[in-house]
């Protein structure tokens, strides 16, 4: 129960778990505002096919109208040319009209070319052919057959005609109208059309994945390795964060993780390193007792020595208080141990603190008067909230610690008072100060110093880091202000609201 002899070396600060509540907090805290729709990924991808479609529709539409200009310029050339095939072909099939009278028309037309484009309407109406033009045309072409009088007379409703018509004759007369459908805008462009449509989406969806998904790639690939170099025990591997969509979101999930797999990484290690070093120190403490306590028991176990009964009763005497020495360390380091992992409960209430004080300062009275000890009590704080018993314990605590360390004629404070948004409870000694390079560590289990006066404690070591898990269970701390002149202090800080409003007022100091 002190912190003032060098026993073990200086132990490292177990780390606090944080509780479930902090953690989701944090977890709140570190989550990203909410983001534009149009910084999403899906927002990004929509918005790329968004712009593309249009553009290639643009594009395509663009390059039909260039076509449909080209066709435009080239549109009298090619009517000359079909009037001039139409001639031919109704050349043609007037001297297989002449050579065979009686062949049906679709037997004389086998084998001319362009097949799939001529047509031919008769006087009566009839038309041949598989592509023949709308019946509107063909009553144009009807018409005009009775008002040629000569094969090279072009009737006026044929003159604005795309088909390449020309009259056909059998015997010197007219029995028909021979023309050549023009082509398609297909079967002009039809594969310059695909291969632009082609062309056009290739480029598109090149662009798309240059733009949009290519940086997304890269930066999955960035966390691909990251999360690589995680499994293969990198703990500092971080995925980088840029932007602010889903994939920006991962990797600051996976950051996240990777902190919280290394916090609990450094925290298991921590955790082996404590329990290697608990079990030297227990072993140490432990040890010295119970050799004492075997030495005295071999002493009285030899029949060679003649003991007398004064002998034999101070060597039981002497085991006997090892024993209660061991049983007190043991009780004390089960109690150190409980408090910081959790596993005793707290029943919170509100103690008066001069009560608490009294009882504390009774329990050792007679030491105070044997030793001629004065503790006063300063208490400006009426009440306080807390689990009572464990309160106690630990007041009790630092006060045993100063006990051992005032010498005779000493005096002692129980000092409690408001400082800001915190309740202090503090033991003051006048005691010879203790060095600075020691008071981070007077809390650790098993840590010892020797006091400037020289005066060796008999205390576990343990006393300290019971008052230290004390307080951190109530949401507080603990801490040890010490000066040469100016006494040790050991302060508890417990919250302010914990408890009810306090009421500052003084009490009298009390002489044991």
């Amino acid at each position: 129960m002190d912190g003032r002899t060098s026993l073990t070396e200086e132990l490292p600060i177990q780390p606090r778990r944080l509780p479930m509540a902090a953690v989701a907090t944090m977890r709140q805290d570190s989550a990203p505002a909410s983001v534009a729709w149009y910084r999403t990924l899906y927002g990004r991808v929509a918005i790329g096919y968004a712009l593309l479609l249009p553009l290639l529709l643009v594009a395509q539409a663009a390059a039909v109208v260039a076509l449909a200009n080209q066709r435009d310029r080239t549109h009298g050339t090619e009517r000359l040319e079909r009037a001039q095939v139409a001639r031919h072909l109704a050349l043609l099939l007037s001297q297989r009209l002449e050579r065979t009278p009686t062949a049906s028309l679709t037997e004389l037309v086998e084998g001319l070319q362009p097949r799939a484009r001529l047509f031919v309407v008769m006087t009566n109406g009839a038309v041949f052919g598989e592509r023949g033009p709308g019946k509107e045309m063909v009553d144009a072409f009807a018409a005009g057959l009775p008002t040629i009088s000569a094969p090279g007379d072009v009737p006026e409703a044929w003159s604005g005609s795309d088909f390449g018509v020309t009259p056909l004759l059998a015997d010197g007369k007219v029995v028909g109208v021979v023309g050549i459908t023009p082509r398609s805008m297909f079967e002009r462009y039809g594969g310059v059309m695909v291969a632009l449509g082609t062309g056009l989406l290739f480029v598109g969806n090149l662009a798309l994945a240059l733009l949009v998904i290519k940086p997304i790639r890269s930066r999955l690939d960035g966390l691909r390795g990251a999360a690589a170099r995680l499994r293969d025990g990198d703990l500092a591997a971080r995925a980088p964060v840029r932007g602010a969509d889903e994939v920006t979101e991962l990797a600051r999930v996976f950051n996240e993780m990777a902190t919280q797999l290394t916090r609990r990484t450094s925290e298991l290690e921590t955790s082996d390193r404590l329990r290697r070093q608990l079990v030297a120190d227990v072993s140490h403490e432990l040890m010295t007792p119970l050799t004492s306590v075997l030495a005295r028991l071999e002493t009285l176990a030899m029949d060679e020595l003649r003991l007398s009964d004064a002998q034999r009763q101070a060597q039981v005497g002497g085991a006997t208080a090892e024993a209660r020495r061991l049983e007190r360390l043991i009780g004390d380091l089960l109690a150190s141990v409980r408090l910081e992992s959790g596993a005793t409960p707290f029943a919170l209430e509100e103690v008066p603190v001069a009560d608490l004080f009294a009882d504390v300062t009774a329990r050792h009275e007679a030491e105070c008067r044997r030793r001629n000890v004065t503790v006063h009590q300063v208490v400006k704080v009426e009440r306080v909230t807390g689990d009572r018993f464990r309160l106690d314990q630990a007041v009790d605590n630092l006060l045993a610690n100063a006990l051992r360390h005032t010498p005779a004629g000493g005096r002692i404070e129980l000092r409690a008072m408001r400082s800001g948004d915190t309740v202090c409870l503090g033991v003051w000694d006048s005691a010879g100060a203790i060095a600075a390079e020691h008071l981070p560590h007077v809390f650790a289990r098993f840590y010892k110093v020797e006091s400037a006066n020289g005066i060796a404690s008999p205390g576990s070591g343990l006393g300290l880091s019971i008052v230290k898990a004390i307080a951190e269970r109530h949401g507080g701390r603990v801490f040890a202000e010490s000066a040469p002149g100016d006494g040790t202090t050991f302060t508890i800080e417990l919250p302010l609201e914990m408890g009810p409003a306090t009421l500052d007022h003084s009490a009298g100091s009390a002489n044991l």
